[in-house]
């Protein structure tokens, strides 16, 4: 991650604490800290169980925090930006192309739809013939 996404990485001192960490589970605590000391709005996650304890704990945050799963997150980005979306995914198509034989975008759409991510894969596809025709 900290060469992919250096900008994600959050320094935790030792005794930070929130009241809302009652309400999250041990394992999970240490990400509640890094949002909230990273200022973040929202924490991505597909584990259920914490977005779940996340939202039951909001009124305790000392800040706006959503929780939500991977691709409600990235179709929310997507519609924010389509053009910045959709080149960074042609970007990284791109580089995985060079590891992977030939990734293409209805392979990616495919992949996100046998996840579960088909509104976000709609979102991408038709925003990504939007964008194509500019």
């Amino acid at each position: 991650m900290s060469g992919a996404f250096p900008e994600a990485l959050v320094a935790c001192p030792p005794g930070v604490t929130c009241d809302a960490e009652a309400a999250i589970n041990a394992k999970d605590r240490h990400v509640l800290r890094a949002a909230i000391l990273g200022e973040a709005d929202v924490v991505v996650t597909e584990d259920v169980q914490f977005r779940a304890q996340g939202e039951r704990a909001r009124r305790l945050l000392p800040q706006d925090l959503d929780f939500q799963g991977c691709a409600e997150f990235m179709a929310f980005a997507v519609d924010v930006d389509p053009a910045v979306a959709v080149d960074a995914l042609d970007g990284m198509l791109g580089r995985w192309s060079a590891r992977t034989s030939n990734p293409s975008w209805p392979r990616l759409l495919s992949w996100m739809d046998r996840r579960g991510w088909g509104e976000a894969s709609q979102v991408l596809d038709r925003y990504r013939g939007y964008v194509a025709d500019a």
